[in-house]
């Protein structure tokens, strides 16, 4: 069974990059998590390449957006970075598996893979009807358990509620 290796003396930076975070999971992780490989990865032209194919495959077989999006972003990361080193940590929590990238030259977190991180863009929608949030979930997914439980609940409720009005209604 082949084990990576995990560069022990980049152990502290990027625990210290992860706690700074101003996302909870992030922060959680940085100080909970088990570093299951921390290596120095050299950047190549032909990573960006093969995501560019990828990312046009997917596109042209109408594959998820969120996944399409997530190889974007990937792609992008890499291609800010040809050339150079960075380092490459899995991390595992509560059975879930994390990846971070840290330029270590300038101490900082490049990319992040695994986590929830919502931002303005990808903000729930409060008054949206419950089949507009169901779908809004389904294009923004966390975690396929959760995600599945949520949609369900909304629905229900929905089924619940629109039942309840149908019943006052009959009895008028």
């Amino acid at each position: 069974m082949y084990n990576p290796p995990v560069l022990l003396e980049y152990v502290p930076l990027v625990r210290r990059l992860l706690a700074a975070s101003k996302h909870p999971d992030v922060v959680r992780v940085g100080k909970l998590g088990e570093i299951t490989y921390l290596v120095d990865e050299h950047v190549e032209r032909a990573e960006v390449e093969i995501y560019d194919v990828l990312i046009a495959s997917m596109a042209s077989r109408g594959g998820p957006r969120f996944g399409i999006r997530q190889m974007q972003e990937r792609r992008d990361m890499f291609h800010a970075h040809v050339g150079e080193n960075l380092l490459k940590a899995g991390m595992q929590w509560a059975s879930r598996q994390y990846e971070i990238y840290v330029d270590p030259k300038t101490e900082t977190v490049v990319h992040l893979s695994g986590f929830y991180l919502p931002d303005a863009s990808h903000e729930e929608p409060d008054h949206a009807t419950p089949a507009d949030q169901a779908r809004w979930i389904f294009e923004h997914p966390r975690d396929s358990r959760d995600d599945g439980q949520r949609v369900v609940e909304l629905l229900l409720a929905e089924l619940c509620r629109s039942a309840a009005e149908e019943h006052r209604c009959g009895e008028r």
